[in-house]
């Protein structure tokens, strides 16, 4: 577990930079027991790297990033990256094709980002971060989940390169099949936190009223990672001073401990018991 904390494009709710230690915080002020997979957070090989120190300048921030993420893939360890805005993203899958040349992400988010610039003449940004990742990657190597926030510009351009919205109306319906073209490749989930509805989790950097429920994000995770070859995650967006309930790390706490817990299971113990 790796903390990326970049704060650098968002122009409005900016906060991102104290999300690792707050969801840090969190951990250790909640119960973490799993009753349905029988796990607790001891049972984990978890190893917390503290955060990365990374300038300010956009492109060397995500070469920071880029190389630990690559540093730890290439070592045989599972990336837990914890943002930090959501550009980290690119520096991470720029650091996992390194060692998985076939590299898709599923991007649970409640925006497309993919603007090709944002502002006028950035190319690097939370706004842009889904339309580099599919340059990096192949558009068809890229399905984002959740999205009810975008331009119709945005809409139009993913629907002419051919990458993969599920609307959050309907993602229930067509999860399981929009993952299929995606399994046996090595796969990276990037969770905006913004995707779940703002009365749940206030404190993010742009929050979109309609978003998931936990249950039904909680369950959307599981499924991707049952079917797909999970390889690295990261968690971004939260925003801990814009919630004075300070119930938002929380959340995103619940989040990374159940994506931990049912990665170990599905992929090591089950594994071993077989």
């Amino acid at each position: 577990m790796l903390g990326a904390p970049l704060d650098v494009t968002p122009l409005v709710r900016r906060g991102t930079a104290g999300a690792p230690n707050a969801i840090r915080v969190a951990m250790c002020n909640m119960e973490t027991y799993d009753r349905k997979l029988d796990l607790d957070v001891d049972d984990i090989p978890l190893h917390d790297a503290g955060d990365l120190s990374l300038p300010v300048e956009v492109g060397a921030a995500l070469k920071v990033i880029e190389e630990a993420t690559g540093s730890i893939a290439s070592s045989n360890m599972f990336p837990l990256i914890l943002g930090g805005e959501h550009t980290i993203t690119l520096g991470i899958a720029r650091g996992l094709i390194r060692t998985f040349k076939n590299l898709c992400v599923v991007i649970f988010d409640s925006h497309l980002d993919l603007r090709d610039e944002y502002p006028a003449g950035s190319k690097y940004s939370h706004a842009t971060i889904s339309r580099r990742l599919a340059e990096l990657l192949g558009a068809e190597r890229v399905v984002i989940v959740g999205a009810h926030a975008f331009s119709r510009e945005e809409l139009a351009w993913a629907q002419k390169v051919g990458l993969r919205v599920l609307f959050s109306e309907s993602t229930k319906h067509n999860f399981a099949e929009a993952l299929k073209a995606l399994e046996g490749m090595p796969a990276h989930v990037s969770v905006d936190i913004d995707v779940l509805d703002p009365s749940i989790v206030p404190g993010v950097s742009y929050p979109e009223p309609g978003g998931l429920d936990l249950e039904n994000l909680l369950d959307l995770i599981t499924i991707t990672i049952q079917k797909l070859n999970v390889i690295s995650f990261d968690l971004v967006e939260l925003v801990p001073k814009q919630d004075p309930s300070e119930i938002s790390p929380y959340y995103a706490a619940k989040i990374l401990l159940h994506a931990i817990y049912t990665h170990y299971y599905y992929h090591h113990l089950s594994k071993n018991k077989a």
